[in-house]
Parts: structure tokens; C-alpha cells; sequence
């Protein structure tokens, strides 16, 4: 967030995360790490997640070459983000 900080960022990323929620219909289910060619804007589906055909469903997150992409209701692939960071009983991912 360029010349942001603090809360202002924190709003303004908060806000980027519900519309990309509203943009889904609904969660985000991180799904794996996918070997098929996706960008953003695509239709590819299904994918190949862990050597094996997987049908994605609106809120399926992937990563796809070190890029996130989040399928969405209508059926489509949009970029998410380059770094997404995991927490898990204080454990972060990245």
C-alpha cells in the first residue's frame, strides 16, 4: 500500500479481502499448489492439484508458479496475491 500505514492500510486491505470474498459468493478453501497453466481472467477447469484432476469450486484458492488465484462464482481465475502468509496455532506459512 503505497504512502498508506497503519490503520489506513489496514482498512484498505480489509476492504480488497471482502470484495474479493463477495467476488466468490462465499470462504476461501486454500487448495494446493496446481502444475495446470492458470492466469488471471482464465476458465481452466478442472485443475491438476498433486498429480490428480481436481474440479475447482468458487473460493478454491491455488497457487500456480508462486502466484495466488482465487476461482470465483462465475467460473473464473483471479489473481489474489504473491505472498500469502498461513497461521496455524502461531505457526505462520508462507
Amino acid at each position: 500500500m503505497a504512502g498508506l500505514s497503519g490503520d489506513d492500510a489496514l482498512a484498505i486491505s480489509i476492504g480488497l479481502m471482502n470484495k474479493k470474498i463477495s467476488d466468490i459468493g462465499g470462504g476461501i478453501s486454500y487448495i494446493g499448489i496446481t502444475t495446470s497453466p492458470i492466469s488471471d481472467g482464465s476458465t481452466t477447469n478442472p485443475i491438476i492439484i498433486n498429480e490428480e484432476s481436481y474440479t475447482a469450486l468458487p473460493g478454491d484458492l491455488v497457487n500456480y508458479e508462486g502466484v495466488y488465484f482465487i476461482f470465483d462464482k462465475d467460473g473464473i481465475w483471479n489473481t489474489y496475491s504473491e505472498t500469502i502468509i498461513f497461521k496455524d496455532a502461531g505457526v505462520v506459512f508462507n
